[in-house]
């Protein structure tokens, strides 16, 4: 389009006294559509960079998002990590207190059969006792009748 408007310049400048104002003017309005044509352009050009423009901002906003969220996910990735390793202390903590505790129920009840067995044997030496505090009283009265 340039060499088309720069020729219709060119041959303006150059024209002869002879040329009709009718080819002046047709040249002339040639040259003004092809103006109207590059401002046409030149106007699609500004909106079309205007929206590479949105665009490229939309991209830039959506990149700080996916950073932020890969930021975040690592984060979250990390927490779980540490979450799982303190998970897997406290179960095998757990499982230590489970084996402790089935060691003491083990000789509670040990202790509790001795208890029991020992209870028994008091109160067979208790009834002994009696039996011989029984007798003895029953002795101290023979003696005392015998006197």
């Amino acid at each position: 389009m340039l060499s088309k408007k720069q020729e219709i310049e060119r041959n303006l400048s150059n024209s002869e006294p002879s040329l009709k104002d009718n080819e002046i003017n047709a040249l002339r309005q040639d040259l003004q559509n092809i103006n109207k044509q590059l401002l046409d352009l030149l106007e699609e050009k500004n909106r079309m960079f205007e929206e590479l423009t949105a665009q490229t901002k939309e991209l830039l906003a959506l990149n700080l998002q996916i950073q932020q969220n890969v930021e975040e996910t690592s984060r979250f990735k990390q927490e779980l990590e540490f979450l799982k390793r303190e998970y897997v202390e406290k179960d095998k903590i757990l499982g230590t207190l489970h084996a402790e505790i089935e060691e003491k129920q083990k000789v509670i009840d040990l202790l509790r059969a001795e208890l029991e067995k020992r209870q028994r044997e008091f109160d067979e030496l208790q009834n002994v006792l009696r039996e011989a505090l029984s007798e003895g009283k029953d002795l101290d009265g023979m003696i005392e009748d015998r006197d």
